[in-house]
């Protein structure tokens, strides 16, 4: 009788578990569970630029974190599914997602849900470094920043839904910046209903992906003074820019006008659109300010990823190189960068590259 119990129990067992495993499995495909969300307080978060960082804690929310659908190796682990998601177009210059998907204009619920969803994946950060000499590009390079924003650990996510503070100037609903409707109690599910309910004949929902708190005042000194080691003495531009940034929601157009590009498209409805920009995805680099006291890294300070990456910046500049520097401009740098790299006519000398002394003439 015992050895019948046994048996019995085992079935059991495997039904639950098999039950169990159906059930997880349903869950995975779903969107995370916003409504269990509750507000994080101000101090430990860092604020953006400008401002935001007049922001209140009532409006910051933590961001969940999805299950991404695949690991890819050597890369963040993030769902990149979400950068392109069904009936979204990418713009030319890559910073701004826009969609006219008719239920995102008319379900509050399903709006929500899709902007939680497209927090949870950050913007890209990068590095733009181009030299010219009488208006000939010498070099031109990219570097990609994004994953000084996503730890290893997801324990360790600091980035978060910032709400515009009441008594800050954003765009409400109207075509211009204004004070107010104020947001009040109901946060980003508030903001979304009255965006479908805004009996406006064409109006838009903007999510803007902002990096806060990375010293690129630092990083932009550091570099120009990497590529004057090299003895380069022509025009340089560094710039920091970030793509994968603005996520739009536009209401379908009432009408059969047609715009042959989106930043077409995008130029005409600002001048006339009602604008919801009320909310912001904000992935800290770190959790304060420069020359706070106390800052603590997502991933690793200015200072360390410098000292990993700027022999093979030097190395890149050096050769005269366009493109994005990676890990391979890294290890070409150590393994070659004391051999003789070409003539510089525009540089007046010829250079030998060194990883340990920088360039020197021949």
């Amino acid at each position: 009788m015992s050895g019948g119990s046994s048996v019995l129990g085992d079935k059991i067992a495997m039904q639950q578990h098999h039950d169990d495993e159906q059930s997880r499995g349903a869950a995975s495909a779903q969107p995370p569970p916003y409504t269990l969300l509750t507000p994080t307080p101000a101090s430990p978060n860092p604020q953006p630029a400008g401002p935001a960082s007049t922001s209140s804690s009532p409006a910051q929310t933590p961001t969940p974190t999805p299950t991404p659908r695949q690991t890819n190796e050597g890369l963040p682990n993030l769902n990149y599914s979400l950068y392109s998601p069904p009936s979204f177009q990418l713009s030319a210059d890559r910073t701004t997602l826009t969609s006219q998907n008719a239920s995102l204009s008319q379900d509050a619920s399903a709006l929500e849900a899709f902007l939680r969803s497209q927090a949870t994946v950050p913007p890209k950060p990068q590095i733009h470094i181009k030299g010219s000499v009488s208006n000939n590009v010498q070099f031109d390079l990219h570097i990609n920043l994004m994953g000084l924003l996503i730890p290893e650990s997801p324990e360790s996510k600091k980035d978060y839904l910032r709400l515009v503070s009441d008594g800050e100037l954003a765009y409400r609903g109207g075509i211009q910046p204004e004070l107010t409707p104020a947001t009040g109690p109901g946060g980003l599910a508030k903001w979304c209903k009255r965006f479908v309910e805004d009996p406006a004949p064409e109006k838009t929902f903007v999510m803007t992906r902002v990096v806060a708190n990375l010293d690129t005042t630092w990083l932009e000194g550091q570099l120009r003074g990497v590529i004057l080691s090299t003895g380069f003495q022509g025009a340089v531009a560094v710039e920091f820019p970030v793509t994968h940034s603005k996520v739009v929601v536009q209401a379908p157009a009432k009408g059969s006008k047609r715009f042959k590009s989106l930043s077409g498209m995008w130029a005409s409805l600002k001048s006339k659109t009602c604008r919801f920009e009320v909310v912001q995805s904000v992935w800290p680099f770190a959790s304060e300010m420069p020359g706070v006291q106390g800052r603590q890294y997502v991933v690793k300070s200015e200072e360390n990823w410098w000292r990993e990456w700027k022999d093979a910046i030097r190395y890149a500049v050096a050769t005269q190189k366009k493109g994005w520097i990676t890990v391979e401009d890294k290890l070409e740098a150590l393994m070659e960068g004391t051999q003789h790299v070409g003539s510089r006519p525009e540089w007046g000398e010829q250079y030998v590259y060194s990883s340990q002394e920088s360039i020197s003439k021949v």
